[in-house]
């Protein structure tokens, strides 16, 4: 009889299992989402396309110099997301980087060529002297990934949610209105970072290039589309994560507080919160991310974006959430207000009762022992009660 009953018992443990688990997978199942945000995603190198530097040479630039370039660039460009090609143009007709000697047009060889990570015909021509010194190739690589601008946007962009860049125009008063603008939208999401789904110890940061840092940072604004700030600006950018910029140019009158806080509401968002992963995943500009930095970013983060196990799982990501939009994207525009949803709301009342189990792990292992808890009891009941009517 003993036997009988356990057997019996054993049996209804096993039937209940299959409810336990689905119990705990209802539980579980949005509470975890993704383990990135948006701007955590922005350290994670997926394969986006770097910069290049091609050097075109001919049969009479001597060997030394050719040397010279790939030892100094490999050197300046090192930690950068700006690679480099050398390319000899009369006997290599058919490379790939030919395509862009056009735009060398009254520059005599050797010359550098900046290609865009889109491989746009827009470059930029950097004249070189045969005869020059080390130095010159030096600095003029050195002005690609690194200025005293971007080393700060660097230190800025490790450590805080994100950066919104405001390039001036010529109109004083409408660059002081932008401005103003601008602090309202990272105001806003200050106050809204405590109902995201992962902390972010600083909140976003303004920087502003006005006219004199504008002379030196002629490769910046190239790389952000903008030709002449100061005779069609201003221009605001949101930048976040390692060097990436989120969304469109916003350029006078789009620079606006709502628009600035649906697109900077984006970074805090969970890597999955239902936007095209492909308007989210940011373009890069030239820049160096020096180890330093790069150790910062991983004490910060708790985990290194450089590792290739979170490369591929945070590009596993990208690629199924892209699976979804069967839209090509070509453009970088801006979707309508109602197409960029704004993930967190800001709920005043809910400040006197806001949970203690913020974290989603946490949510996550709290709601399934919960389950399993009530569900136990429930198993243990019905067995008493089945092995009572066994006994009388």
């Amino acid at each position: 009889m003993l036997w009988s009953r356990s057997l019996s018992a054993c049996k209804s443990v096993q039937l209940i299992w299959p409810v336990l688990g689905l119990v705990g997978l209802l539980l579980t199942e949005g509470s975890l989402g993704c383990r990135y945000n948006v701007r955590e995603t922005g350290f994670v190198d997926t394969g986006l396309q770097p910069f290049v530097v091609v050097c075109f040479v001919n049969e009479q630039t001597p060997q030394g110099f050719r040397e010279q370039f790939l030892r100094t660039a490999e050197t300046v460009l090192v930690d950068s997301n700006v690679t480099f090609e050398l390319v000899d143009v009369d006997y290599q007709p058919e490379h790939p980087a030919m395509a862009y000697s056009g735009d060398m047009s009254g520059y005599s060889l050797p010359s550098l060529v900046l290609v865009s990570p889109e491989r746009s015909i827009s470059s930029v021509p950097i004249e070189l002297k045969i005869d020059g010194s080390s130095a010159e190739v030096q600095t003029r690589l050195q002005r690609i990934v690194s200025t005293p601008f971007r080393e700060e946007l660097v230190k800025l962009l490790a450590k805080h949610y994100a950066i919104v860049l405001l390039v001036h125009g010529s109109d004083t008063a409408m660059n002081q209105r932008k401005q103003r603008s601008i602090r309202k939208a990272l105001s806003g999401i200050q106050r809204q970072m405590r109902f995201m789904p992962k902390a972010i110890s600083y909140g976003p940061e303004l920087m502003m290039l006005d006219e004199d840092t504008q002379r030196v940072e002629g490769t910046l604004l190239w790389s952000l589309g903008i030709k002449d700030a100061l005779g069609s600006g201003p221009y605001a950018a949101v930048l976040y994560g390692k060097g990436r910029w989120l969304g469109p140019l916003l350029q006078n009158e789009e620079i606006e507080e709502e628009r600035l806080t649906q697109l900077l509401a984006i970074v805090g968002a969970d890597c999955e919160c239902g936007l095209d992963p492909r308007l989210m995943r940011g373009r890069p500009l030239p820049l160096r991310w020096n180890r330093a930095v790069h150790t910062q970013v991983v004490e910060d983060l708790g985990f290194d974006p450089e590792n290739p196990m979170v490369r591929i799982e945070v590009s596993q990501i990208m690629r199924m959430r892209a699976s979804l939009y069967s839209e090509n994207i070509t453009e970088r525009r801006l979707a309508g207000n109602d197409d960029i949803p704004i993930p967190f709301v800001e709920d005043i009342a809910a400040e006197q009762s806001v949970s203690v189990l913020r974290d989603p792990v946490t949510m996550s292992v709290f709601f399934s022992v919960a389950g399993l808890g009530i569900l136990a009891i429930i198993v243990g009941l019905s067995i008493m009660m089945k092995a009572k009517r066994n006994n009388s």
